[in-house]
């Protein structure tokens, strides 16, 4: 009975922790990819990366316009490669919980 008991406090404790505690916060980070001449920059990739998480990729559209959504709060190493897959760019950010970043960037400006 004692044991039962226990199992029920554990369980209930877990399941209370799963459903009010346990979900990081988290933010979103946008903007558009513009290359060297000013038109968008299509199809490029950004890869938002910190050690405790594997990277989070994206693409950009048409418009050179990029999304990453349910990104955890805290800084984050965002870099931008061009078509041929080399890195060309490379920004540190903040991720505040509940907020989207706007972060624009053009090819070969820094």
């Amino acid at each position: 009975m004692r044991h039962a008991r226990m199992v029920a406090l554990v369980v209930a404790v877990a399941t209370t922790f799963l459903a009010f505690g346990c979900e990081e916060p988290r933010g979103s980070i946008e903007g558009t990819a513009y290359m060297q001449d000013g038109t968008p920059g299509s199809d490029l990739v950004i890869r938002a990366v910190r050690p405790e998480y594997p990277g989070i990729l994206v693409r950009t559209d048409d418009g050179g316009r990029y999304h990453l959504t349910n990104i955890p709060t805290g800084d984050w190493d965002i870099e931008f490669f061009d078509e041929d897959g080399w890195q060309v760019g490379l920004e540190t950010v903040h991720v505040t919980a509940g907020a989207t970043l706007t972060l624009d960037f053009t090819i070969g400006e820094k």
